[in-house]
């Protein structure tokens, strides 16, 4: 399809009766993929008029989660919204790997991704935390959300087409501050072969 982003979304979904589930990801490989821009890991509300609340819900857990062997070309935003278009420094960071739940264990491994930093100062190999884009007096996101990832795992990743060991600059911690919420990252180890 025109959309060239996987999404994976795991959330609290609540009935009507008040009953909750945690739609959990566990145990994932994902391997050998090329052509996908952003991989979304995250909570996605229905679009909902700004001054209303959203429909219920929440951020969403996973563990154990692989990928493998992946080349991501993010030349720019896949979504052409005005936060992301304008780098706004706030609300307008976007990655190859965009996670906004409750993550422990997730590795990276073999992945090669190019970007623009010069053109796109927003765009990162991985960001974590809530997102908030608002369209037609819409917010599409739930930027109140805060999340944690626990165990990062990275090994051999390359920033356009060189092995980058210091990916500090190419994460993103998202923070709303006062506004809303904030993503976590515990834990990043980097991996290399001996």
């Amino acid at each position: 399809g025109r959309y060239k982003a996987m999404r994976i979304l795991p959330a609290v979904y609540y009935y009507e009766d008040g009953l909750s589930v945690d739609c959990s990801i566990q145990n994932l490989i994902v391997r050998k993929v090329k052509g996908i821009k952003t991989f979304k890991l995250y909570f996605q509300t229905p679009r909902y008029l700004i001054g209303e609340a959203p429909e219920p819900g929440a951020v969403g857990s996973g563990e154990n989660l692989f990928f493998e062997d992946i080349e991501i070309a993010l030349d720019a935003p896949i979504d052409k919204l005005p936060v992301y278009m304008n780098s706004d420094a706030q609300k307008g960071s976007f990655a190859g790997f965009e996670l906004g739940a409750n993550l422990k264990n997730i590795s990276f491994r073999n992945i090669n991704l190019c970007v623009d930093r010069d053109r796109w100062p927003m765009a990162f190999f991985m960001c974590v935390g809530p997102k908030s884009c608002e369209a037609g007096g819409y917010e599409i996101f739930d930027p109140y959300i805060s999340c944690t990832v626990e165990n990062v795992y990275t090994e051999n990743v390359m920033i356009n087409g060189e092995v980058c060991d210091d990916l500090e600059a190419y994460i993103h911690e998202i923070d709303f501050g006062e506004q809303g919420g904030a993503g976590k990252i515990v834990r990043h180890n980097i991996m290399c072969d001996d």
